[in-house]
């Protein structure tokens, strides 16, 4: 166990029961899905770590106060936005506090601080954001907050009152919102089989992604002969990850053709196909176009003559790191066993790319084709030296999988 200061974040759903008792048991659980996406994206785009998920809520925990007060705002104007928009956003309630705190070694945190902030939320209306004013005062001018001096209130199972504020906040204008870019068809596909087993797996891929939203980059490969699963596991977490208002891109190399960034490609003609035509147009103009290599479909004149592979993997950073600045992305590349040098190149310039942060890269392959003078051999030997690599290996279910499959 360690003791450290911490910020502490709790959130619950308003009328939670009468909005199920209306929509019913189905329609609920996609509105509590999107509910529940729409706080850890805000939470991902400040640093947040979520310690629990609890029904209709969550508890997160921040490393600084302001942190955790913007997530607070950022999280209400993302519930009114969606229900401006008619999405059904169940209204919101969150309580904030901030002091020493005890964290285990499963990452749950405990103390008095982790009560108060649940007592805070407990005790906060509807649209409404409460704060210890510890939390107030560590945060100071950071953030551009206003405050409600609500003097001392009475939290349950306190013996003494606390001093409280309300954090003021104001609903986005329209159009100052993030637009969601959809699933890409490959990972939208839903198979007909559940997914099931694969804990080890995922745990560990899980881990890559915390890291991922605390600002780093990550590379999981995932290895194992062919209809192993590795796709399918790789779909689950960038599918997870877009519930949590992460940009989830794919693309796959393909036997017959194996063209120079052919997944790249792939990946940036639906991004860009999905966002406003100035971001559009934005990110074609990088580096005198050099992008515009990739979607010349999208383009009335693509740049003419040779361009440099350091210009091409240069670009393809520049559009992932301003992206990343936005929002945390995953990113899927499948069947890397096929893939041209070109593409090889640019997954490990990714990789070692300082300006790259917030961006979780997750390449598939079949370790059973790869000789020793396959291009990729000589790839992952390079990669295993970089600390923000790890690969995974991808065998059968374990006899809880077996059993859950079979169920």
């Amino acid at each position: 166990m360690v003791d450290t200061t911490l910020s502490v974040l709790f959130t619950d759903a308003v009328a939670s029961t009468a909005t199920l008792d209306r929509l019913g048991d189905e329609r609920f659980r996609l509105v509590q899905e999107e509910h529940l996406g729409l706080l850890r994206g805000a939470a991902a785009e400040r640093g947040g770590r979520e310690v629990k998920s609890l029904g209709d809520g969550v508890m997160m925990v921040f490393t600084g106060a302001a942190d955790a007060l913007g997530c607070a705002v950022a999280m209400q104007q993302a519930v009114e936005a969606a229900q401006r928009r008619g999405d059904n956003g169940l209204a919101l309630r969150v309580g904030v506090a901030a002091g020493d705190v005890t964290v285990a070694e499963d990452g749950d945190v405990h103390g008095s601080v982790v009560v108060e902030a649940a007592r805070l939320c407990s005790a906060a209306a509807g649209g409404q954001i409460l704060a210890s004013e510890i939390a107030r005062g560590l945060a100071g001018s950071r953030g551009g907050h206003a405050y409600t001096a609500l003097g001392l209130i009475v939290l349950a199972g306190f013996a003494e009152p606390v001093a409280a504020v309300e954090v003021g906040w104001a609903a986005l204008p329209d159009g100052d919102t993030l637009a969601p870019v959809p699933l890409p068809a490959r990972l939208a596909r839903e198979s007909t089989w559940r997914f099931v087993g694969r804990s080890h797996e995922l745990q560990r891929l899980a881990e890559s992604w915390h890291a991922t939203l605390t600002g780093s980059r990550r590379v999981v490969l995932l290895a194992g002969e062919p209809g192993a699963g590795k796709t399918r596991l790789a779909r689950e977490v960038a599918v997870r990850a877009h519930r949590e208002g992460a940009l989830a891109l794919f693309g796959r190399v393909d036997e017959e053709l194996a063209v120079a960034y052919q997944p790249f490609a792939e990946a940036l003609a639906h991004y860009l196909a999905a966002v406003e035509n100035d971001t559009r147009e934005r990110m074609l103009h990088l580096r005198g176009g050099v992008l515009g290599r990739l979607v010349p479909e999208m383009v009335d004149e693509p740049p003419e003559g040779q361009i440099e592979a350091w210009a091409m993997v240069e670009g393809l950073v520049d559009w992932l790191s301003a992206e990343a600045e936005r929002r945390p992305i995953v990113l899927v590349l499948d069947d890397l066993h096929w893939a041209a040098r070109p593409t090889l190149g640019a997954l490990i310039h990714l990789a070692r790319s300082d300006r790259l942060g917030r961006v979780l890269v997750v390449g598939t392959y079949r370790d059973t084709e790869l000789a020793r003078t396959h291009p990729l051999a000589a790839v992952l030997a390079d990669l295993r030296r970089e600390d923000c690599v790890e690969r995974l290996a991808v065998r059968g279910l374990d006899p809880d999988g077996v059993a859950a499959f079979v169920g």
